[in-house]
């Protein structure tokens, strides 16, 4: 008989009935990830960039107007720029004083990266320029957690900020439609703010677009432009729902990707809510995630592959650095099981370029390079997930794949029988280098018991011999592998009465 993976799905019970009855999931694995009806390998970390000096609380990817990527990153004391591999620190004379708290977030406005966090001035760089200097010009210089360009004039909107020294947590301010480094407000250039009525609590995230989405505590919010005098009106979409995890949100298109108190969320047109992690990993994320360090949580994305991903610091990890990443893949509408690996924050990349000096890294001679000088092979730009190390290096996900697991659902192969395993086929494009075991119980109250993995022999199969009423394959797969799993054949023969 044919098991077949499915869908990542652990608050579900792990017995799934007689093969056939319902539909094919997994209960558990690692460092795998579904596309189009089967899993691949995640590549494993591999080490690009120098160490900055601190843990990275911040970092982002632009292409500039000639089409060179632009990387920068923060920790609490300064803001680094990436020449070819080196991280270079930039900052503004003097530093910065970020407390433990608190990100950077990034924006890119035309030819320039701004840069804000609550306890230092917003800051900008030109893409290619050398150095970060503050933003605002006016004589109101806000700070902010908070940063998007919203509207059909691009205008920075700021969200949870700081005036004069004084915070406040549900306010938004805006820029001049004329200079967006003017916060003075004006009705002539209608740069004003909005404190957000009721009881939804701090501002968690303004997201970018022609419409804004401002996601607070308890409530969310779709900000339109409305033209002079007012500016920008923001409307109340949602009451009691809002957002969790400070930096655990993300927006394509139309679509806004968020941790609420009630579980994982899709946020549509600014206001129809979609729960995605119901009945999949909400139970599973809450009780693993340490919530002391909800802060570190961050979301990115992989428009190309309709992926994305919450970094997350689970009670197992050290210090409360991250150590899993979940994945949702929002056209398939599945989940994948936990990435896990070591970092200080996960982001959505690009590939970088190269300078005429980086590319003596391909080669000294420029007659043996592959590509001619003006090839936008060297210019970067080709979207991937990135992360920092506990070593404060940027690393790039494009190594080999990492050691991955997959367990299926639990099954009784005959309905109300035992049954014997004897030799599985694993259906595994791409390796060989698989195991499979069988994890078996007699009563569903009773702890499961795995028997000792077997090799793939030279017959593609793996001979079991396993005994019991429940079922629950097991396929590890070696790292640095390249595959795609379908599903396992399994003989099977009845061996007793109900």
């Amino acid at each position: 008989m044919k098991l077949f993976v499915g869908p990542y799905a652990p608050d579900l019970p792990e017995f799934n009935g007689t093969p056939g009855q319902s539909a094919p999931r997994l209960s558990g694995g690692k460092n795998t990830i579904f596309q189009s009806g089967h899993y691949i390998e995640f590549p494993a970390p591999a080490v690009w960039g120098t160490s900055q000096s601190g843990a990275c609380n911040g970092a982002v990817a632009f292409n500039d107007r000639d089409s060179n990527t632009r990387i920068y990153s923060g920790d609490a004391g300064g803001l680094y720029r990436y020449v070819d591999t080196t991280a270079t620190n930039s900052s503004k004379a003097g530093g910065y004083n970020a407390t433990a708290e608190e990100q950077w977030e990034f924006e890119k406005l035309g030819n320039t990266c701004i840069a804000t966090n609550i306890d230092d001035d917003i800051q900008t760089i030109s893409l290619g320029g050398t150095a970060f200097a503050d933003f605002a010009t006016s004589s109101l210089k806000p700070r902010a957690r908070h940063i998007g360009l919203v509207g059909p004039n691009a205008t920075v909107m700021l969200g949870n900020v700081e005036e004069s020294g004084v915070r406040y947590p549900n306010r938004l301010r805006w820029a001049s439609i004329t200079d967006n480094k003017d916060f003075d407000t004006s009705a002539a250039n209608i740069a004003d703010s909005d404190d957000l009525e009721g009881s939804g609590g701090w501002i968690q995230a303004v997201l970018s677009g022609q419409y804004g989405v401002i996601l607070q505590e308890t409530a969310i919010w779709r900000q339109e432009w409305v033209g002079s005098p007012r500016g920008y009106i923001a409307q109340r979409t949602q009451e009691s729902v809002g957002c969790w995890a400070p930096y655990g949100s993300v927006r394509y298109g139309n679509s806004v990707f968020f941790i609420s108190n009630d579980g994982f969320m899709e946020l549509r047109f600014g206001s129809e809510l979609v729960p995605i992690g119901n009945g999949a990993v909400d139970k599973t994320f809450y009780d693993d995630v340490n919530q002391t360090y909800i802060h570190r949580i961050k979301a990115a994305l992989d428009p190309i592959n309709h992926i994305v991903g919450w970094a997350y610091p689970s009670k197992a990890s050290s210090a409360g650095n991250i150590d899993k990443v979940l994945f949702y893949n929002w056209a398939d509408r599945v989940w994948s099981p936990p990435l896990e690996e070591n970092m200080e924050i996960l982001f959505s990349s690009l590939s970088a370029g190269y300078t005429l000096d980086g590319l003596d890294s391909v080669s000294t001679s420029l007659d043996a390079l592959e590509f001619g000088l003006d090839s936008p092979v060297w210019t970067g730009g080709n979207l991937l997930f990135s992360m920092f190390d506990t070593s404060h290096r940027l690393n790039n996900f494009n190594g080999s794949g990492k050691q991955a697991r997959l367990d299926l659902c639990e099954y009784q192969l005959f309905e109300s029988m035992r049954a014997q395993i004897g030799q599985t086929r694993p259906e595994i494009e791409g390796t060989t280098a698989v195991k499979i075991s069988s994890g078996k119980r007699d009563r569903l109250g009773d702890t499961r018991s795995f028997s000792a993995s077997v090799t793939m022999d030279a017959n593609g199969l793996c001979s079991l011999d396993s005994e019991s009423r429940y079922h629950l394959i097991r396929i590890d797969i070696d790292a640095g592998a390249s595959f795609k799993v379908v599903g396992i054949d399994v003989e099977a023969a009845q061996t007793g009465q109900f």
